[in-house]
């Protein structure tokens, strides 16, 4: 069988080369002479036509005397048949004197022109018509393609008619290639053939099959499905058409990739009829492509740059999706910031109702303003009688003052004089009103803040005196709004900040204990084995030390290494053993020379076997599948710490990359003060004569499925403390197996399982 297609059988040669058509060999001489005799032609008549261009263009040079140059000559013109017998005609002579149109006079001499005309006398004006149409031809010749321009048309023609000549002789070979190939596969039966023999990468190749020798004959409709390289790169599906070859050929082409070794294909009819070679399938080996094994790298290449990209894609999606969340929690946080600022305003507003209505303008005898209609934004005299009140025989009055009740505290502190002006024991200040102001407040002591002893504050109750004149009630809260609201947002932005650097003090924390976790491992396994450099990096040379006088190898005259790659999944396999030879450095061996031994006592760490962690590498390593099984979780359905265990265990290995579930009931006292985001009922399934609700949400980021049988074994207000705790968990464990059954997992494949507690 043919090793470069599958299922054709042997393509024998063809028996006597006069099985082919003589009429085709004749048809192929007719054409061949057609083309030639075309040819000569063509070239006779370009040639008769340079010769009469030539001949006319030199006429036309010699009769085309410039008008300085002239001489005197004799133009002669016979009259023609048509002008009159010849017999008939008379000789005229004419003499014409050159006009100054022609040339300078005193350049030119009388000229004559001689002219045998009929019995009618010929004009001047017919003589400068006929040399005007004279000079006209020429200027056209002088506009025609020159003689080099017509040789490069000629020679550019033949060439063309060379390829052409060319091209249908390969047409023709082709065709006989053709018939010969058909006439043997025909013979031996066989159902596929391609064209040309030898496929080369990066090129075209035509695929023949015979539809009468498979499952397809009759059907109208053929399609060739295939890909390349044992089906693993770049997919296609050409239809195929009834090709003009003896038989019932059909035929399609194919473009063959650069990266090919190999052509992988069947046939169908579009739906669900095949031909694919009894289940074996067909192929063409193909060659000047990659190597298997150049492919294997080529194709992880790919895949890397594949899963960059796809990561890099789901990372813009995770950052749009990020930042539409932020957006949201901007909007929602300030939303959530104004309506508190409008409480904050509307508790302070209420309060303050209160002290305005104990404001007044004056206190007779005790108090009152000057001038009385002040304005918010000016100045105002307050005058007090130190008589009528506690502070009678202090030697200082001071005021300790605010406006709109205390609202920056005590903002005004001055002392106050005697004021000569007033009848009494009057005393004086002058304060300045903020703009803001629509009530002042304060009180009289002996002393400044902190040094004085003695007050008069109105019975406890200190003196509040409205602003006549002050800003409009509305517009004051509007402005105090603002201000909280403002002090609200800088409060939260600061939170932010605190949490942000927080969270990045707890990723460097974590990123310095995965690199001395992996210090500790590599140090505490080294007096077994160790390497150099510790740091292993993909495509880079590395040593493997090993102690075998640690190992059930001790003793043992010669120590061998075997090793793979990716946990013994890489295509490369098992490689040949290294031997271990001593290094001067204590017991340890290292790995040099490469052999190959069978059998003997293997050190494989109790079946676990020894692994080095790579960096660098162009794929990455699988993530792990864990689902943690589990009756708490913090903080959603916290006890005691097993639901502290759950949650950041759970986070922890998700931030490994790796993916990870919990299952848990879904009690009825969940506490969602705590958000579980998402939630949404996904499924259900039947457990004996119980439904089972299948609920899913996330919870501190991790994916949590809530697990909620409707015979109420979980709403009864607790996690743990009745008597049938133990029917209601091994209820939920028989659940949670049921449920990874039904969504296709079995609970003994390769998944991690982790089972928290004795309820689990």
């Amino acid at each position: 069988m043919d090793s470069r297609v599958a299922g054709t059988g042997n393509v024998k040669k063809m028996q006597g080369e006069e099985r082919i058509p003589e009429k085709l060999a004749r048809e192929s001489d007719s054409k061949l002479t057609l083309i030639k005799s075309s040819e000569e032609n063509q070239q006779m008549r370009l040639n008769h036509s340079f010769l009469a261009e030539e001949r006319y263009i030199t006429d036309t040079i010699q009769n085309d005397v410039p008008g300085e140059e002239l001489e005197k000559s004799t133009f002669t013109i016979d009259a023609t048949e048509k002008d009159a017998p010849s017999e008939e005609v008379e000789t005229s002579t004419v003499t014409i004197d050159v006009t100054e149109n022609d040339a300078p006079s005193e350049d030119v001499e009388t000229s004559s022109v001689t002219i045998f005309a009929t019995e009618r006398d010929i004009s001047k004006e017919e003589v400068d018509g006929t040399r005007q149409s004279h000079l006209a031809v020429l200027e056209n010749m002088k506009k025609q393609p020159d003689v080099e321009e017509a040789l490069a048309q000629k020679r550019e023609k033949e060439v063309f008619l060379e390829e052409e000549v060319l091209r249908l002789a390969q047409i023709e070979a082709q065709k006989l290639d053709l018939l010969k190939l058909v006439e043997a596969n025909s013979f031996a039966g066989n159902k596929v053939f391609f064209y040309p023999q030898t496929v080369r990468a990066g090129s075209e190749v035509q695929i023949f099959l015979n539809r009468s020798t498979t499952v397809l004959v009759n059907q109208p409709r053929i399609i060739i499905m295939g890909a390349f390289n044992d089906w693993r790169w770049i997919p296609f599906s050409v239809g195929m058409q009834k090709s003009d070859l003896p038989g019932d050929w059909w035929v399609c082409s194919v473009q063959v990739p650069r990266e090919a070794y190999k052509i992988d294909f069947v046939f169908f009819n579009g739906e669900n009829i095949y031909e694919n070679n009894a289940t074996n399938d067909f192929f063409v080996l193909v060659e000047g492509g990659m190597m298997k094994g150049e492919f294997e790298d080529f194709l992880i290449e790919e895949k890397r740059k594949e899963a960059e990209r796809l990561a890099a894609e789901q990372a813009e999606k995770e950052r749009i999706a990020a930042e539409e969340h932020k957006r949201a929690e901007i909007k929602a946080a300030e939303e959530a910031d104004k309506a508190e600022a409008v409480r904050i305003v509307k508790e302070q507003r209420e309060r303050e109702q209160l002290f305005i209505r104990k404001a007044v303008k004056n206190m007779e005898g005790v108090w009152k303003f000057e001038p009385s209609n002040f304005c918010a934004g000016g100045t105002v005299n307050i005058f007090y009688c130190r008589s009528s009140g506690p502070l009678a025989f202090s030697k200082e009055i001071w005021i300790h003052g605010g406006y709109n009740n205390w609202q920056d505290s005590v903002s005004i502190v001055k002392k106050l004089s005697p004021a000569q002006s007033k009848v009494g024991d009057w005393w004086s200040v002058e304060v300045y009103v903020q703009e803001s102001a629509y009530m002042l407040n304060w009180v009289f002591a002996d002393g400044p803040p902190n040094s004085a002893k003695l007050y008069d504050n109105n019975n406890y109750q200190d003196f509040h005196g409205l602003v006549p004149r002050s800003m409009l009630e509305d517009l004051y809260w509007a402005i105090v709004e603002d201000e909280v609201y403002k002090n609200l947002r800088l409060k939260r932005q600061e939170q932010e900040k605190a949490e942000k650097k927080k969270a990045e003090h707890r990723e460097r924390i974590n990123l310095e204990m995965k690199a001395k976790s992996k210090q500790a491992f590599l140090k505490s396994q080294a007096h077994v084995f160790y390497t150099d450099p510790v740091d292993v990096r993909a495509g880079e040379k590395v040593d493997v030390f090993y102690n075998p006088s640690s190992t059930i190898l001790k003793g043992k005259a010669e120590v061998w290494m075997r090793y793979s790659f990716n946990c013994w999944t890489h295509r490369l396999g098992v490689l040949p053993p290294l031997k271990m030879i001593a290094t001067g450095h204590g017991t340890h061996l290292k790995a040099c020379e490469r052999g190959d031994v069978e059998g003997g006592i293997y050190d494989n760490r109790n079946g676990l076997d020894y692994h080095i962690p790579i960096n660098g590498s162009a794929i990455k390593e699988p993530p792990l599948n864990v689902v943690h099984v589990a009756v708490e979780m913090a903080p959603i359905a916290k006890v005691g710490g097993l639901g502290d265990v759950v949650t950041s265990l759970s986070r922890a290995v998700q931030e490994l990359g790796h993916n990870v579930e919990v299952l848990l009931p879904k009690y009825d006292c969940l506490d969602y003060k705590y958000q579980i985001h998402d939630l949404t009922e996904e499924s259900h399934f039947n457990l004996g004569a119980t439904r089972v609700k299948v609920w899913n949400g996330k919870v501190e980021g991790l994916n949590v499925h809530f697990l909620e049988p409707e015979n109420g074994m979980f709403w009864v207000g607790c996690i743990y403390g009745r008597r049938d705790d133990a029917a209601r968990f091994n209820f939920f464990c028989q659940a949670s197996l049921e449920f990874l059954l039904r969504r296709g997992q079995n609970p003994v494949s390769k998944k991690m399982y982790h089972i928290s507690f004795w309820t689990s």
